[in-house]
């Protein structure tokens, strides 16, 4: 397949370096029309797909295209409660008229002390740190247009007054979501600790997601557990999306087993104990005859 030096390049800093169009426009020296005309004849070639219906325009990562046979992280789901620290009486008046606003395709709900924001966007990148980042970069600028639209501060240093509410990652083009998509399986695993869900398997825009969606937790459970997982799957060459459920059914059933020889060593440990208490108590019994014979002797 012939493709030119410019198209090379726009490949590259949208799959591998996860650019806008505005950056890339930017880092080519040219206009964004210039590279969208470029991305479509990409499209053309089979070399790049999309979803979310486009790509940015603006200063988030919506719509971040994708090479279809790599796996990448997908930071999205974002929600945001926010203390509000300061407010304009135009606040107050917007507030009486409506209690739900969009301010760059985000919804943002109106509270008297605090609002809550809902981000559409969705970040795309290599890895974990890399999606957080872009989702951070695109908040922070968010909050700057939010505090200017609304007449509000919720922004100052060393205040705490914003919170996390919900984040999902997930690993796109996933192995195992992909088999289970195409069985029309679902997976879904739920925190010990507090019973939330915080695993499950997504078809979302035909992306084949292992998500992570705990809202206290998604990032790491992502990061530290569900990409290490099958990063190392991946390094055994004998992997196969079959292969991960047998060995999980097998380690289930050895747990199972083990569970079930530990209870039955259980019980015959406490035998055995009781066993050598009544022999030791025989053994004092028999040598306090013992003494006493020899005494009787000596006598």
């Amino acid at each position: 397949m012939v493709i030119s030096e410019s198209q090379k390049i726009v490949l590259e800093l949208l799959t591998k370096e996860f650019l806008t169009v505005k950056e890339i426009a930017k880092r080519r020296q040219t206009s964004r029309q210039a590279i969208h005309k470029t991305i479509t004849k990409l499209r053309k070639k089979g070399l790049l797909n999309r979803y979310l219906g486009g790509v940015d325009k603006g200063v988030s990562t919506t719509s971040t295209p994708y090479i279809s046979d790599g796996t990448f992280i997908r930071l999205h789901g974002l929600e945001i409660k926010v203390e509000i620290l300061e407010k304009k009486e135009r606040y107050n008046k917007r507030l009486k008229e409506f209690n739900i606003v969009r301010i760059k395709g985000n919804t943002i709900r109106l509270f008297k002390n605090s609002i809550e924001i809902y981000i559409k966007s969705h970040f795309a990148a290599q890895t974990v740190e890399q999606a957080t980042a872009k989702g951070l970069d695109y908040i922070n600028n968010l909050f700057i247009i939010i505090e200017n639209d609304l007449g509000i501060t919720i922004i100052k240093d060393r205040k705490q007054n914003i919170k996390l509410v919900n984040a999902h990652y997930s690993e796109c083009n996933n192995e195992l979501a992909k088999e289970m998509n195409k069985e029309k399986e679902k997976i879904k695993l739920y925190a010990r600790e507090d019973g939330k869900l915080w695993f499950t398997i997504d078809n979302s825009f035909n992306l084949n997601e292992a998500e992570t969606l705990h809202p206290a937790s998604s990032k790491e459970d992502m990061q530290e557990a569900v990409k290490p997982f099958f990063d190392s799957l991946r390094d055994n060459k004998g992997y196969t999306p079959s292969f991960v459920l047998y060995s999980l059914g097998t380690i289930t059933e050895q747990f199972s087993y083990y569970g079930d020889n530990m209870r039955a060593h259980v019980d015959a440990i406490k035998l055995l104990s009781t066993g050598i208490k009544e022999l030791r108590r025989e053994i004092g019994r028999l040598k306090k005859k013992i003494d006493q014979t020899k005494l009787g002797e000596w006598l």
